[in-house]
């Protein structure tokens, strides 16, 4: 009877734990052939609108421009401790590799709101990429005192380039510079940096967006408004996603950005126009079948529906929206994606070859002689243990792998001894 119940009691504090979290989840799946085997593999999480300052007036010291002080409380700051917290005790059960952080990181873009955030995030060890949302781009206190102009973008390159830097080097492959580059924003009139950049983890391609309007907000509230921009000029954000989408592709796609895709006459409130969403679209519908999912939040709601291609009248993937984090239960709200795909061990029954090795106290070196091309190298838990061209000198230890020519998508296994 003691047993029992102490059951009861661990159970009860554990549905305790779970109810005071709202955790969404979201399969995507590498491949739709049944024939093949499909397996969880990894895991990504999703943090959005998290409104560091929101409803505590001026955060921080006084000002914008301002530094941390000890008025750094607020129901966004404890739903986002208590997410973060759960994040970190279920990574391994989660198999969580790291965190996308679509937006709105803090309410007003105070420069001390930015430095919690990232104290908070920091603090929880997990690995996180953050992207800016509308109520960051435009530093303000009230409508009577705001920045100048939307520097946000730049204050947010200068104070994140480290986590970004860091979080480039555990990726397989990071395109272009680590921040984007700033150029002069004719819509503005003032330099700009907008976040469309693109990196590659574990054979899926991650594309961010930066569809943040740097226009004043309208009818003398303060920051900039509710709705998208694509900033069709020299260095904006739809030219450079055009740029990243050029040519085949060879990789299933997951984009993010803080604005969702939505089809509907009235998107533009609080979204992408019906032209906007048109012209992205149009950029995506030719790679349709390697575009997993364009994922958001703003709208602070759970919603999916497929992107629809006007001109063809056809359907295509999946728009998805995370609600946002300062909202929901007292645990915060934020979603997992678990992405399904082939075992590397399961699907090699064909071409397998085993390399000579030479041992070397316990250390197995095999020198492979692989020609042209890209290749990649996996272990048995999928996880990509190298990518290169040429010939290759491996030190590894014991077990099976799976080398693969990302060019012509053959593979082979290789057994370790």
């Amino acid at each position: 009877m003691v047993r029992f119940l102490t059951g009861l009691v661990k159970a009860y504090a554990l549905l305790r734990t779970l109810w005071a979290q709202s955790v969404l989840y979201t399969p995507l799946y590498l491949h739709n052939d049944p024939a093949r085997d499909t397996v969880w593999l990894w895991s990504f999480a999703q943090l959005t609108d998290v409104h560091i300052g929101e409803a505590q007036g001026d955060y921080g010291t006084s000002g914008y421009e301002d530094s941390l002080a000890d008025n750094l409380g607020g129901y966004a700051v404890d739903r986002l401790r208590r997410a973060l917290a759960w994040l970190r005790q279920q990574a391994q059960a989660e198999k969580l590799a790291f965190v996308l952080v679509t937006g709105d990181l803090t309410d007003s873009g105070e420069l001390s709101e930015l430095l919690h955030f990232t104290a908070l995030m920091d603090s929880s060890g997990l690995l996180y990429l953050p992207i800016p949302g509308n109520h960051d781009i435009w530093p303000y206190v009230s409508a009577s005192n705001e920045s100048p102009y939307p520097y946000g973008d730049s204050l947010i390159a200068a104070l994140f380039a480290p986590l970004y830097a860091h979080f480039a080097a555990q990726m397989d492959a990071w395109e272009g510079p680590l921040l984007p580059p700033r150029v002069w924003n004719p819509e503005a009139n003032c330099p700009s940096l907008f976040y469309t950049f693109a990196f590659r983890y574990r054979g899926v391609r991650f594309i961010a967006m930066d569809g943040i309007s740097r226009q004043p907000a309208p009818l003398g509230q303060a920051g900039v408004g509710p709705d998208a921009n694509l900033h069709d000029f020299p260095g904006g954000s739809i030219r450079r996603l055009d740029t990243l989408l050029q040519g085949p592709q060879p990789y299933p796609m997951v984009f993010f950005c803080h604005y969702p895709l939505i089809n509907a006459p009235v998107s533009g409130v609080n979204s992408f126009s019906s032209s906007e969403y048109d012209q992205i679209v149009g950029l995506l519908y030719p790679h349709r079948d390697k575009v997993l999912a364009w994922i958001a939040g703003h709208i602070h709601r759970d919603a999916s529906y497929p992107l629809y291609h006007r001109p063809s009248g056809t359907s295509f993937s999946q728009g998805i929206e995370t609600p946002a984090n300062k909202e929901g239960t007292s645990g915060g709200q934020f979603r997992i994606y678990r992405v399904y795909g082939e075992s590397p061990v399961a699907s090699l029954h064909q071409g397998a070859s085993l390399c000579p090795c030479v041992r070397e106290d316990r250390i197995f070196e095999y020198r492979l002689r692989c020609g042209r091309g890209i290749f990649t190298l996996w272990d048995a838990l999928g996880r990509c243990t190298g990518q290169w061209s040429g010939e290759k000198v491996l030190c590894v230890p014991p077990g099976v792998y799976v080398l693969r020519d990302e060019q012509t998508g053959q593979s082979w296994r290789i057994w370790v001894p």
